[in-house]
């Protein structure tokens, strides 16, 4: 029983220390500024391609929200900066794929006089049309 006990032991330790999977980059694409990125939240589309929204920052616009689409082979598709009336602060935060392929955007933008954050809802078409 004790020697049961430990080769369960040692193939245990086997299994966590070398049953670790490894990935592979296939591919890497970075959109936005240098001068600042954030990544909020990424979705798969349901043909396939990632969809990606955050905010980055840019010369004397703020901080815009960033929304990319990207195919398999990491080629971007679309790629939308938003930044509602000149606002400092706008921030991407969640995202969705309707039915019909379109992409609506859940994100915040800053009230220039009040400083106060809105919610705001963006919606693209298949080709990163606002609509």
């Amino acid at each position: 029983m004790k020697k049961a006990v430990i080769t369960s032991l040692f193939l245990l330790v086997q299994i966590l220390t070398f049953g670790q999977t490894y990935v592979n980059k296939e591919w890497q694409v970075v959109s936005g500024s240098s001068m600042g990125l954030n990544w909020s939240q990424n979705i798969t589309s349901s043909s396939g391609e990632l969809i990606t929204v955050g905010n980055t920052l840019l010369l004397g616009q703020g901080v815009n929200i960033l929304t990319t689409k990207v195919d398999k082979n990491g080629n971007i598709l679309w790629q939308s900066n938003f930044n509602l009336n000149g606002s400092n602060s706008d921030y991407g935060v969640s995202l969705h794929e309707d039915i019909s392929g379109n992409v609506i955007v859940v994100g915040t933008v800053e009230d220039r006089i009040s400083r106060r954050q809105n919610i705001v809802l963006l919606k693209y078409d298949l080709l990163g049309n606002l609509i």
